[in-house]
Protein backbone atom coordinates (compact mmCIF):
# COMPACT_ATOMS: atom_id res chain seq x y z
CA UNK A 1 0.00 0.00 0.00
CA UNK A 2 2.32 2.50 0.75
CA UNK A 3 4.26 1.73 -2.84
CA UNK A 4 0.86 2.56 -4.23
CA UNK A 5 0.49 5.99 -2.49
CA UNK A 6 4.15 7.17 -2.88
CA UNK A 7 3.39 6.48 -7.03
CA UNK A 8 0.28 8.11 -6.69
CA UNK A 9 1.89 11.04 -5.10
CA UNK A 10 4.55 11.20 -7.24
CA UNK A 11 2.66 10.80 -10.64
CA UNK A 12 0.42 14.04 -8.84
CA UNK A 13 3.25 15.58 -8.00
CA UNK A 14 5.11 15.67 -11.82
CA UNK A 15 1.41 16.74 -13.05
CA UNK A 16 -0.09 19.50 -10.40
CA UNK A 17 -2.42 20.98 -13.19
CA UNK A 18 -3.97 17.73 -14.61
CA UNK A 19 -4.56 16.99 -10.82
CA UNK A 20 -5.91 20.25 -10.30
CA UNK A 21 -8.57 20.25 -12.97
CA UNK A 22 -9.52 16.11 -11.56
CA UNK A 23 -10.52 18.08 -8.52
CA UNK A 24 -12.54 20.91 -9.85
CA UNK A 25 -14.46 18.55 -12.40
CA UNK A 26 -15.06 16.36 -9.24
CA UNK A 27 -16.16 19.15 -7.23
CA UNK A 28 -18.36 20.71 -10.20
CA UNK A 29 -20.18 17.17 -10.47
CA UNK A 30 -20.85 17.40 -7.08
CA UNK A 31 -22.77 21.17 -7.42
CA UNK A 32 -24.53 20.23 -10.48
CA UNK A 33 -25.67 16.70 -8.73
CA UNK A 34 -27.46 18.98 -5.77
CA UNK A 35 -28.69 22.13 -8.18
CA UNK A 36 -30.23 18.90 -10.24
CA UNK A 37 -31.31 16.46 -7.35
CA UNK A 38 -31.94 18.98 -4.21
CA UNK A 39 -31.51 17.75 -0.68
CA UNK A 40 -33.79 15.33 0.86
CA UNK A 41 -32.40 14.15 4.28
CA UNK A 42 -34.42 13.15 7.48
CA UNK A 43 -33.25 12.79 11.18
CA UNK A 44 -35.35 9.25 11.54
CA UNK A 45 -32.54 6.51 12.32
CA UNK A 46 -33.60 2.91 12.77
CA UNK A 47 -31.97 -0.06 13.94
CA UNK A 48 -33.57 -3.20 12.95
CA UNK A 49 -33.51 -5.90 15.96
CA UNK A 50 -33.40 -4.13 18.75
CA UNK A 51 -36.29 -4.19 21.30
CA UNK A 52 -36.88 -1.13 20.90
CA UNK A 53 -37.44 -0.67 17.23
CA UNK A 54 -39.97 -4.00 17.07
CA UNK A 55 -42.08 -2.21 19.48
CA UNK A 56 -42.12 0.91 17.12
CA UNK A 57 -42.36 -1.45 14.32
CA UNK A 58 -45.57 -3.23 16.09
CA UNK A 59 -46.80 -0.30 16.70
CA UNK A 60 -46.95 1.13 13.07
CA UNK A 61 -48.48 -2.64 11.82
CA UNK A 62 -51.17 -2.50 14.10
CA UNK A 63 -51.72 1.07 15.26
CA UNK A 64 -50.86 2.60 12.01
CA UNK A 65 -53.86 5.62 12.99
CA UNK A 66 -51.65 6.56 16.00
CA UNK A 67 -47.90 5.97 14.83
CA UNK A 68 -47.78 9.31 12.70
CA UNK A 69 -45.86 12.29 14.74
CA UNK A 70 -48.58 14.87 15.61
CA UNK A 71 -47.96 18.77 14.70
CA UNK A 72 -49.49 22.10 15.51
CA UNK A 73 -50.19 25.45 14.01
CA UNK A 74 -51.37 28.56 15.77
CA UNK A 75 -52.99 30.90 13.92
CA UNK A 76 -53.06 34.67 15.01
CA UNK A 77 -54.18 38.42 14.51
CA UNK A 78 -53.46 41.64 15.83
CA UNK A 79 -54.57 42.31 19.32
CA UNK A 80 -57.99 43.76 19.42
CA UNK A 81 -59.01 42.02 15.77
CA UNK A 82 -61.12 39.23 15.37
CA UNK A 83 -59.70 36.04 13.08
CA UNK A 84 -63.48 34.17 12.58
CA UNK A 85 -64.10 36.92 9.75
CA UNK A 86 -65.42 35.03 6.35
CA UNK A 87 -62.45 36.09 4.57
CA UNK A 88 -59.86 34.60 7.21
CA UNK A 89 -61.91 31.80 7.82
CA UNK A 90 -61.89 31.05 4.35
CA UNK A 91 -58.05 31.84 4.05
CA UNK A 92 -57.35 29.26 6.97
CA UNK A 93 -59.43 26.63 5.60
CA UNK A 94 -57.93 26.66 2.44
CA UNK A 95 -54.38 26.41 4.20
CA UNK A 96 -55.65 23.41 6.33
CA UNK A 97 -57.21 22.05 2.93
CA UNK A 98 -53.66 21.76 1.81
CA UNK A 99 -52.36 20.53 4.28
CA UNK A 100 -54.59 17.71 4.56
CA UNK A 101 -54.25 16.86 0.75
CA UNK A 102 -50.05 16.78 1.19
CA UNK A 103 -49.14 13.01 0.92
CA UNK A 104 -47.53 12.34 4.33
CA UNK A 105 -50.51 13.80 6.06
CA UNK A 106 -53.06 11.52 7.39
CA UNK A 107 -56.48 12.40 6.81
CA UNK A 108 -58.49 14.06 9.39
CA UNK A 109 -61.65 12.56 11.09
CA UNK A 110 -64.67 12.75 9.59
CA UNK A 111 -66.90 15.68 11.47
CA UNK A 112 -70.19 16.60 11.07
CA UNK A 113 -72.19 20.01 11.98
CA UNK A 114 -73.61 20.07 15.51
CA UNK A 115 -77.47 19.70 15.45
CA UNK A 116 -78.83 23.60 15.51
CA UNK A 117 -76.07 25.01 14.25
CA UNK A 118 -72.82 26.44 15.93
CA UNK A 119 -74.93 29.24 17.43
CA UNK A 120 -76.08 26.93 20.04
CA UNK A 121 -72.61 26.43 21.40
CA UNK A 122 -71.77 29.63 23.84
CA UNK A 123 -68.69 31.50 22.91
CA UNK A 124 -67.36 31.44 26.26
CA UNK A 125 -68.43 27.82 27.42
CA UNK A 126 -65.29 26.94 26.61
CA UNK A 127 -61.76 27.81 26.29
CA UNK A 128 -62.36 26.39 22.33
CA UNK A 129 -64.25 25.79 19.66
CA UNK A 130 -64.84 24.09 16.49
CA UNK A 131 -63.43 26.75 14.01
CA UNK A 132 -66.79 26.92 11.30
CA UNK A 133 -66.71 27.54 7.71
CA UNK A 134 -69.80 27.07 5.38
CA UNK A 135 -71.76 25.46 7.94
CA UNK A 136 -69.15 22.80 8.96
CA UNK A 137 -66.22 22.10 11.21
CA UNK A 138 -62.57 22.67 10.03
CA UNK A 139 -61.15 19.42 11.04
CA UNK A 140 -58.67 19.80 13.28
CA UNK A 141 -58.92 23.71 14.20
CA UNK A 142 -60.14 25.00 17.11
CA UNK A 143 -61.42 28.17 17.88
CA UNK A 144 -60.36 30.82 21.12
CA UNK A 145 -63.14 31.97 23.03
CA UNK A 146 -61.85 35.62 22.22
CA UNK A 147 -61.78 35.15 18.91
CA UNK A 148 -58.59 36.07 18.37
CA UNK A 149 -56.62 32.76 17.99
CA UNK A 150 -57.06 29.21 16.13
CA UNK A 151 -55.02 26.09 17.00
CA UNK A 152 -54.61 23.87 14.06
CA UNK A 153 -53.54 20.37 15.26
CA UNK A 154 -52.82 16.81 12.82
CA UNK A 155 -51.10 14.14 12.17
CA UNK A 156 -48.70 12.57 9.96
CA UNK A 157 -48.21 8.94 9.03
CA UNK A 158 -44.48 8.30 9.79
CA UNK A 159 -42.96 9.87 12.85
CA UNK A 160 -41.75 13.58 12.27
CA UNK A 161 -38.11 11.86 12.44
CA UNK A 162 -38.72 10.26 9.59
CA UNK A 163 -40.21 13.21 7.28
CA UNK A 164 -37.89 14.69 5.08
CA UNK A 165 -37.20 18.61 4.58
CA UNK A 166 -39.43 18.65 1.24
CA UNK A 167 -42.24 17.13 3.87
CA UNK A 168 -41.82 19.57 6.20
CA UNK A 169 -41.53 22.76 3.62
CA UNK A 170 -44.60 21.69 2.23
CA UNK A 171 -46.66 22.06 5.42
CA UNK A 172 -44.76 25.63 6.01
CA UNK A 173 -45.33 26.43 2.43
CA UNK A 174 -49.27 25.56 2.64
CA UNK A 175 -50.25 27.41 6.10
CA UNK A 176 -48.05 30.48 5.37
CA UNK A 177 -50.54 31.11 1.85
CA UNK A 178 -53.24 32.26 4.74
CA UNK A 179 -50.91 34.82 5.24
CA UNK A 180 -51.50 36.73 2.28
CA UNK A 181 -53.45 39.87 2.46
CA UNK A 182 -55.41 38.73 5.68
CA UNK A 183 -53.15 39.87 8.54
CA UNK A 184 -53.10 36.56 10.15
CA UNK A 185 -49.41 35.28 11.48
CA UNK A 186 -49.04 31.31 10.92
CA UNK A 187 -47.24 30.01 14.25
CA UNK A 188 -45.80 26.15 13.56
CA UNK A 189 -44.48 23.95 15.89
CA UNK A 190 -41.37 23.13 16.94
CA UNK A 191 -42.07 19.67 15.51
CA UNK A 192 -42.20 21.60 11.82
CA UNK A 193 -38.77 23.23 11.91
CA UNK A 194 -36.38 21.89 8.56
CA UNK A 195 -33.70 20.27 9.42
CA UNK A 196 -30.77 22.72 9.17
CA UNK A 197 -27.19 22.23 7.28
CA UNK A 198 -24.47 21.06 9.73
CA UNK A 199 -22.21 23.57 8.67
CA UNK A 200 -22.58 26.60 11.41
CA UNK A 201 -20.82 29.06 13.79
CA UNK A 202 -18.70 25.65 15.40
CA UNK A 203 -17.43 24.55 12.52
CA UNK A 204 -15.96 27.93 11.52
CA UNK A 205 -14.32 28.77 14.80
CA UNK A 206 -13.01 24.81 14.88
CA UNK A 207 -11.32 25.77 11.36
CA UNK A 208 -10.30 29.16 12.79
CA UNK A 209 -8.18 27.40 15.58
CA UNK A 210 -7.15 24.53 13.52
CA UNK A 211 -5.46 27.32 11.36
CA UNK A 212 -3.77 28.98 14.20
CA UNK A 213 -2.50 26.14 16.04
CA UNK A 214 -0.96 24.48 12.30
CA UNK A 215 0.70 28.53 11.72
CA UNK A 216 2.28 28.43 15.38
CA UNK A 217 3.21 24.53 15.24
CA UNK A 218 4.87 24.62 11.00
CA UNK A 219 6.02 28.08 11.30
CA UNK A 220 4.75 29.01 7.89
CA UNK A 221 0.93 29.74 6.16
CA UNK A 222 1.37 28.08 3.48
CA UNK A 223 2.45 24.89 4.99
CA UNK A 224 -0.73 25.59 7.36
CA UNK A 225 -2.75 26.14 4.43
CA UNK A 226 -1.73 23.12 2.90
CA UNK A 227 -4.02 20.43 5.49
CA UNK A 228 -6.88 22.99 6.16
CA UNK A 229 -7.51 22.85 2.02
CA UNK A 230 -7.19 19.41 1.49
CA UNK A 231 -9.32 18.81 3.98
CA UNK A 232 -11.87 21.31 3.05
CA UNK A 233 -11.52 20.05 -0.16
CA UNK A 234 -11.81 16.10 0.63
CA UNK A 235 -15.08 17.44 2.67
CA UNK A 236 -16.83 20.18 0.43
CA UNK A 237 -16.72 16.29 -2.44
CA UNK A 238 -17.81 13.73 0.20
CA UNK A 239 -20.49 15.42 2.24
CA UNK A 240 -21.72 17.75 -0.96
CA UNK A 241 -21.50 13.93 -2.72
CA UNK A 242 -24.05 12.77 0.19
CA UNK A 243 -25.98 15.42 -0.83
CA UNK A 244 -26.42 15.02 -4.09
CA UNK A 245 -27.67 10.95 -3.31
CA UNK A 246 -29.92 12.03 -0.60
CA UNK A 247 -32.86 12.03 -2.82
CA UNK A 248 -31.89 9.16 -4.33
CA UNK A 249 -30.85 7.11 -1.24
CA UNK A 250 -32.35 7.37 2.30
CA UNK A 251 -30.17 9.17 4.46
CA UNK A 252 -30.52 10.62 7.85
CA UNK A 253 -29.36 13.80 8.68
CA UNK A 254 -26.23 12.34 10.85
CA UNK A 255 -24.59 11.22 7.89
CA UNK A 256 -23.53 14.25 6.44
CA UNK A 257 -22.49 15.69 10.25
CA UNK A 258 -20.40 12.71 10.58
CA UNK A 259 -18.34 13.05 7.30
CA UNK A 260 -18.02 16.85 8.11
CA UNK A 261 -16.74 16.09 11.65
CA UNK A 262 -14.56 12.73 10.27
CA UNK A 263 -13.54 14.09 7.49
CA UNK A 264 -11.71 17.33 8.95
CA UNK A 265 -10.04 15.53 11.57
CA UNK A 266 -8.72 12.67 8.85
CA UNK A 267 -8.05 15.10 6.27
CA UNK A 268 -6.15 17.74 8.55
CA UNK A 269 -3.69 14.92 10.36
CA UNK A 270 -3.11 13.00 7.17
CA UNK A 271 -2.15 16.12 5.59
CA UNK A 272 -0.10 17.02 8.22
CA UNK A 273 1.53 13.71 8.33
CA UNK A 274 2.62 14.56 4.59
CA UNK A 275 3.48 18.08 4.93
CA UNK A 276 5.84 17.90 7.90
CA UNK A 277 8.44 15.12 7.08
CA UNK A 278 8.88 17.04 4.03
CA UNK A 279 9.06 20.58 5.80
CA UNK A 280 11.91 18.78 7.78
CA UNK A 281 13.69 17.12 5.35
CA UNK A 282 13.78 20.44 3.40
CA UNK A 283 15.42 22.52 6.86
CA UNK A 284 17.94 19.86 7.54
CA UNK A 285 19.14 19.82 3.60
CA UNK A 286 19.32 23.86 3.98
CA UNK A 287 21.43 23.67 7.00
CA UNK A 288 25.06 24.41 6.51
CA UNK A 289 27.33 20.67 6.61
CA UNK A 290 30.06 21.03 9.54
CA UNK A 291 33.48 20.34 8.41
CA UNK A 292 34.62 16.65 8.49
CA UNK A 293 37.60 17.44 11.13
CA UNK A 294 34.56 18.60 13.19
Amino acid sequence: MSTLLYRLGHRAFDRPWFVLAGWLVAIGIVIAGIALNGVSVSSGFKVDGTEAQTVLDRVTAELPEVSGGQASVVFVVPEGQRIDTPDRVEAMARAIDAVFGLDQVAAPPKLEPAAGGPSRVPENAQPFRPLMYDGAPVPGALLSARGDTVLFQFQFKVPTTSLANSDVTAVLDAVERSETGTGITALPSDSLKALEVPVGAGEVIGLTVAGIVLVLTLGSVVAAGLPLVNALVGVGIGVGGAYALSTVLSMSSATPVLGLMVGLAVGIDCACCLVTPSRRSRSQSARPKSPAWQ
